[in-house]
């Protein structure tokens, strides 16, 4: 089982979901956050004042994926994904060892028959 965490920007969010829809991937978590870089520091102008904006809203998408479906997903998401800017997203790829279920207690093993794994 792979983890892949991909961090861009909201209007890009659900490019990269309909990509991932389009090749039969529909687990997935979104997260809220805020990121920094030195390349995305810029100045907003409000009443009069001037402020140094150095947190920009951005997504997280979290995808848990048999490992035969990476490449795939990888792919989709570079393509839909690439922009011109520097800094604007980001694709993890980590490996995942087991996963549980929390009601039940039962576990899935990355070395085990994907029996459960679906995408």
């Amino acid at each position: 089982m792979t983890l892949l965490r991909v961090v861009t920007s909201p209007d890009r969010a659900s490019a990269i979901l309909d990509a991932l829809l389009g090749i039969g991937i529909a687990g997935m978590t979104m997260t809220d956050l805020q990121g920094s870089s030195a390349q995305q520091r810029h100045r907003l102008s409000y009443r009069g004042t001037e402020y140094d904006v150095r947190f920009v809203p951005r997504v997280e998408l979290q995808i848990v994926l048999r490992d035969d479906w990476v490449d795939a997903a990888v792919n989709e998401i570079l393509e839909v994904a690439r922009t011109d800017a520097v800094g604007e997203n980001r694709l993890f790829v980590m490996p995942v060892e087991a996963a549980y279920w929390i009601r039940t207690g039962e576990v899935e093993r990355s070395d085990a028959p994907d029996e459960h794994w679906y995408v």
